[in-house]
């Protein structure tokens, strides 16, 4: 893992001459962080933390240490407090490096409420001869802020987003979510002398910030152009978040600071939100689903709802169906999930903790199960929306191969995955 560092240049994000004094309001502060301004941070850092309070927080946000993360490799970054010229340059990220990992739990531990906690690799090891699963706890390290002042710093994260004017990381702002982040720019080290010619720039954050689930680092070593990470990283960071949000039915909110009335109306027009099914009789489940015209399959032979896909509150597509699982996994028969979205097929088998092998793209057109050393897997055929329709494996217009294609084969319909941030 190589170190890098938030802001080593000693320029910011996009400097700006604003000055906040020391005894000022949180306003400004405010400001300061939006606009990712130098002087801000100098006078947040040295001036009101002091030099004792503000080491203090490094060592206690892991910056001086190993996470001890389970893989190997693991390296530390360098920091140099010698003086106090050091610690006024190290508020903005001069005169250090710290590592992705390190830079990721710091982040974590401001949406976690405060607490530092270990990164893990894995959540669970399940044994497929025997069945045995073996979770893996996590591990507060310590508590680095009160939930109260990781709140306040979330929200102020918020704003660096949300902000479409003065935020710095407005490029990463998702429509319907929450997310918190900030921006990098640093120039690379060689040979102990920092190169100006040679940057990295990067954008880190959660989302969403009332209910965290995920945080990311995006780092752009040596880009082509000499722009911030809020104009390069941000952008990856937004499509990464988004599609992992939806993929996990995450909901989004109903209301946001800017634009309330439009998204209430969006989402009464164009979608239904999944009602809590949770803990409800199958009976009653079945009369409320049916007086309200949705489409649902029940799971099981028990009398109670158990789990439901959409989670409750998830915006629901036209159509899309709710399944109710009412037993325990290993008795519920495999539902049928042709027609079905790859994604909604996994979110299922996922909940009965069944193995899953796809074959294809698309939507489910056949499924098989077989069972293995007591172990269930459900094998899935996946084609195209028109293969679904017409009952053919080739869609009508490439049915015939271009003229002028001697070799017969053009290289279409591999893809090959970019994230450019356009």
């Amino acid at each position: 893992m190589l170190p890098t560092s938030p802001d080593p240049s000693g320029q910011g994000e996009e400097p700006t001459g604003i000055s906040i004094d020391p005894v000022g309001g949180r306003s400004l502060i405010l400001e300061g962080v939006k606009r990712s301004s130098n002087v801000a941070f100098v006078k947040l850092g040295f001036e009101m933390l002091g030099k004792e309070r503000f080491t203090n927080y490094i060592r206690d946000f892991g910056f001086t240490q190993k996470t001890d993360i389970d893989l190997p490799g693991e390296i530390l970054g360098s920091l140099n407090m010698t003086y106090d010229s050091d610690i006024s340059t190290m508020t903005y990220g001069y005169a250090v490096s710290v590592t992705p990992i390190q830079q990721i739990a710091a982040i974590s531990a401001v949406a976690n409420g405060g607490k530092l906690m270990k990164p893990l690799m894995v959540k669970q090891i399940e044994d497929p001869n025997t069945g045995e699963v073996q979770k893996i706890e996590p591990e507060v390290i310590r508590q680095v802020i009160s939930p109260e002042a990781a709140k306040e710093t979330g929200i102020y994260l918020e704003q660096v987003v949300a902000d479409q004017v003065d935020g710095t990381g407005r490029y990463a702002y998702i429509d319907g979510y929450r997310v918190a982040g900030k921006t990098g720019t640093a120039i690379k080290s060689n040979g102990g002398y920092a190169d100006r010619s040679k940057q990295i720039v990067s954008f880190i954050g959660y989302a969403p910030v009332n209910d965290p689930k995920i945080a990311v680092l995006v780092i752009i070593d040596e880009p082509n152009e000499e722009i911030g990470g809020g104009k390069l990283a941000a952008p990856i960071f937004k499509e990464i978040v988004s599609k992992t949000l939806n993929y996990w039915g995450v909901p989004k909110s109903n209301v946001t600071q800017q634009s309330s009335k439009s998204n209430k109306a969006a989402i009464s027009e164009n979608a239904r939100i999944s009602p809590d099914l949770s803990g409800m009789k199958v009976s009653e489940v079945k009369t409320k689903l049916l007086d309200e015209g949705a489409t649902f399959e029940t799971l099981g032979s028990g009398s109670t709802v158990k789990q439901q896909y959409p989670p409750a509150g998830a915006a629901m597509s036209a159509g899309q169906r709710i399944y109710l699982l009412t037993e325990d996994n290993a008795s519920m028969q495999i539902p049928h999930l042709q027609g079905e979205s790859l994604r909604d097929a996994m979110e299922v088998l996922t909940l009965m903790k069944v193995k899953v092998n796809v074959q294809g793209e698309g939507y489910v057109a056949e499924q098989l199960e077989t069972t293995e050393n007591g172990q269930r897997t459900v094998h899935l055929t996946l084609k195209s929306a028109e293969e679904l329709l017409t009952g053919s494996d080739t869609p009508e217009d490439e049915a015939e191969p271009p003229a002028d294609n001697e070799a017969g084969a053009t290289g279409e319909g591999e893809t090959e995955g970019k994230a450019d941030g356009e």
